[in-house]
This record gives structure tokens, C-alpha cells and sequence, in this order.
């Protein structure tokens, strides 16, 4: 898959092995936000979205926290994903 087009780079990083992960922030012409985090292997001919059956949040001083029951409840661990 390729990455959305129009939405904000909001952070980068890469792991041990080389694969590079994009956050990524967009807003549709209603007004509606989205974001996704994604990464490639293949120095970005590629990407993959990471989690998207999860939902993550960054809330202000508390880094990365993800959901697997849509909000309900929130860990600082996500399980693995692929």
C-alpha cells in the first residue's frame, strides 16, 4: 500500500532491524480526523499499517497507549502486532 496522501507527518522512528515507522494525522474535507501508524522494510517502495484494529491514542504525557475493545479500555503495552 502506499501512505495517504495530504496527511501530517507526526513522528518517525526506526527500529533494530531497519523498519521504519511513519505516524501519520490527516483531516477529510468534513472535518473528520484520522491517523495511522505504518512501516516499511523495503526503504518505503511499501507500507504496512500497523495496528489497525486497534485504536492508539498519545495523550499529553503519557506516550503510546492502544485499545483493543475500541476505547473501553487502554494499556501502555500493545500486544504484538503484525
Amino acid at each position: 500500500m502506499t501512505l495517504p496522501v495530504n496527511a501530517e507527518v507526526k513522528g518517525v522512528a526506526e527500529d533494530a532491524d531497519g523498519g521504519v515507522y511513519v505516524a501519520l494525522l490527516s483531516t477529510d474535507a468534513k472535518g473528520v480526523t484520522t491517523g495511522g501508524l505504518y512501516v516499511t522494510r523495503d526503504g518505503g517502495k511499501t507500507w504496512t499499517q500497523v495496528g489497525k484494529d486497534r485504536v492508539l491514542a498519545a495523550p499529553a504525557g503519557s506516550g503510546l497507549v492502544c485499545s483493543a475493545d475500541a476505547g473501553k479500555t487502554w494499556a501502555k503495552r500493545c500486544p504484538a502486532a503484525p
